[in-house]
């Protein structure tokens, strides 16, 4: 069988990476001092494209898709106009 990445290894990779830049800008990892860098953390790279936090939320605003299973890959039917901000803490 072929190894392939599970539907949340590009959501981990994100968390990942915004938790490298939160990090990074608290110079420590002391928990308080990287909760508040990354309350407004971005990245400009990830897969799906950029992405950042929506401060005071916990929550990331990133590109959204739809996409159709179509002979064993993928087909992009819709993309987000940039990126979406998530709505259901507001």
């Amino acid at each position: 069988h072929l190894f392939s990445a599970g539907a949340g290894s590009s959501g981990m990779y994100r968390a990942i990476k915004l938790l490298e830049v939160a990090m990074t800008e608290a110079g420590s990892v002391d928990r308080d001092d990287v909760a508040a860098a990354l309350d407004h953390a971005s990245i400009d790279k990830g897969p799906g494209g950029p992405a950042k936090m929506v401060p005071g939320t916990n929550h990331c605003a990133m590109n959204m898709y739809i996409a159709v299973a179509k002979n064993g890959s993928y087909e992009i039917a819709a993309k987000s106009d940039g990126l979406a901000t998530p709505r259901e803490c507001a």
